[in-house]
């Protein structure tokens, strides 16, 4: 531990004495960030990386040829796992991005603390009832300015969640982070301290997690915040997004990521400056129209883009995407436009890890599985699930392919799957369910699946036996198998080498 408090220590020093330096992995910065989370709690890489480009801790300027903001920022990031400064589960990281989420040692967290009041940022813990508002008060009122304020609320019928702010406080504040640490079950109001955004003039960074807004419209004054950088809902039940918040025309990164249906006004094109869009899972414009996007030509990262409620042609505009996630609703235009998108360059720029999600489309007709061919040969492609009558799948699939995950759903295959799929060189995730393979007996080769960690069947109804060879799938770990009736056992020596099974029946 005492290694640990050095390395952060040396970093924190590196950084006052050499602001310059090349290896500027400006820790300082990276210690405040870090400090507006609670103890003990996993935090989302991504989030980090967004909140440094947002305060300006890296900026576009330190991009190298072939690398964004965000390979920098992983970059960055991958230096304070070498000095181990922060915790990572290399289990949790998913190969189209080195991490996942972190964990800082708590010896370390409390020195973060106390590095980061020196650079002007203030922590309120408000879900403890022991924290008095004079305690609140007095840590916001210190003589150095506060610039960054994390307030993390839990129900406050006691009256002990009051936050002051005042005019200096306002004036000064660039980041404003507001945390229910609570599940969305327990009804949250808001601090009475915060009713209207306007005097937050310099707001860079807002971020709601876990509020509910049912029956409340957003603070008064959001729309006001002409220096947001980034705005974030993610977690929150919010159902309509006004339309004044087109005026935040230098927003780079929107979240909009909520745990309910939203109706989004058809203004985010005017946003030119968004680098980071996410949209809800659920979603509609406020008219009923499709969503425009066609403007926004500095987008690198587009999430939950769905054809049926936006134009697809749109995605052919923005020249800089290089990760995508869209929801193909069953049209055959819609599906081959995406694959065309997927398979040319726009600017610099292959998409990097395009997630494509197929629904409601049956493959009866050639016109269609050719489609479908195309899709799954792509080179590209990262992420497939499929959900819709297949019939078969395509022999020989692209020695090229960096598909890591599929999903098949309903594909009602009559010939064994598994000697195909088996071939894909990179797949690690690979999930059955619901009828998609109709043949009694399944078979895994030995040379198959040799980078596979994670099978899932589920309601396979006619499988009867499943045959795996004893060099098949080295890398298994875990194996799931839930409601396929017919198959009384597992294959034999699977339970000794694979760590998590689960095998239920409902017999």
């Amino acid at each position: 531990m005492e290694a640990l408090i050095s390395n952060v220590n040396l970093s924190v020093k590196e950084h006052e004495n050499n602001p310059h330096q090349e290896t500027k992995i400006e820790h300082s910065k990276a210690t405040e960030i870090k400090n507006l989370f609670l103890e003990n709690t996993r935090i989302d890489v991504e989030h980090l990386y967004l909140l440094w480009m947002a305060e300006g801790t890296i900026s576009p300027d330190d991009s190298e040829i072939n690398t964004n903001t965000m390979g920098v920022a992983e970059r960055y990031f991958s230096e304070l796992v070498q000095r181990n400064v922060v915790q990572v589960r290399e289990e949790e990281a998913p190969n189209w991005r080195k991490y996942s989420s972190f964990c800082v040692h708590n010896t370390i967290h409390q020195l973060c603390f106390s590095k980061g009041k020196e650079h002007f940022f203030e922590f309120l813990d408000l879900s403890c009832e022991t924290q008095s508002t004079s305690n609140s008060s007095s840590s916001c009122s210190s003589s150095n300015p506060t610039r960054r304020l994390a307030l993390y609320l839990r129900n406050q019928d006691n009256g002990y969640a009051a936050v002051p702010f005042t005019n200096e406080i306002s004036k000064h504040l660039r980041c404003l982070l507001l945390v229910n640490p609570d599940d969305l079950q327990i009804k949250l109001e808001w601090p009475r301290g915060l009713p209207d955004l306007t005097k937050f003039r310099i707001l860079r960074v807002l971020n709601f997690e876990r509020f509910e807004f049912q029956g409340r419209k957003l603070l008064r004054g959001i729309s006001k915040l002409f220096y947001l950088r980034y705005l974030s809902f993610k977690g929150c039940i919010l159902e309509e997004l006004p339309s004044s918040i087109g005026n935040l025309s230098l927003l780079w990164f929107l979240d909009l990521r909520v745990s309910s249906k939203m109706k989004i006004p058809n203004v985010l094109y005017k946003m030119e400056d968004l680098k980071h869009l996410y949209l809800p899972l659920l979603f509609q414009t406020s008219t009923n129209e499709k969503l425009c996007l066609g403007k926004l030509k500095k987008l690198e990262l587009l999430e939950n883009f769905n054809t049926g409620v936006c134009n697809v042609a749109d995605l052919l505009e923005m020249k800089n995407l290089q990760n995508l996630s869209v929801t193909v609703e069953g049209n055959l235009e819609d599906l081959e436009l995406v694959v065309h998108r997927m398979n040319i360059r726009s600017g610099r720029e292959w998409l990097l890890y395009p997630l494509v999600m197929v629904k409601k489309f049956d493959c009866y007709t050639e016109e269609r599985h050719l489609a479908f061919r195309k899709l799954i040969d792509s080179q590209f492609l990262h992420t497939l699930h499929m959900d819709g009558h297949l019939g078969y799948i395509p022999s020989n699939p692209n020695n090229n392919s960096r598909l890591t995950e599929i999903v098949l759903k309903g594909s009602q295959l009559k010939e064994d799957p598994m000697t195909t799929l088996g071939e894909f060189p990179e797949l690690q995730v690979l999930v059955l369910q619901d009828n998609a393979f109709v043949g009694k007996e399944m078979n895994c080769s030995a040379s198959g699946f040799r980078e596979l960690k994670r099978l899932e069947f589920s309601n396979l109804c006619f499988l009867e036996t499943w045959v795996v060879e004893d060099e098949s799938m080295p890398k298994l770990s875990t194996l799931t198998v839930k409601n396929c009736r017919k198959l009384q056992l597992l294959p034999n020596g699977l339970r000794l080498r694979v760590s998590s099974v689960t095998f239920e029946n409902d017999n």
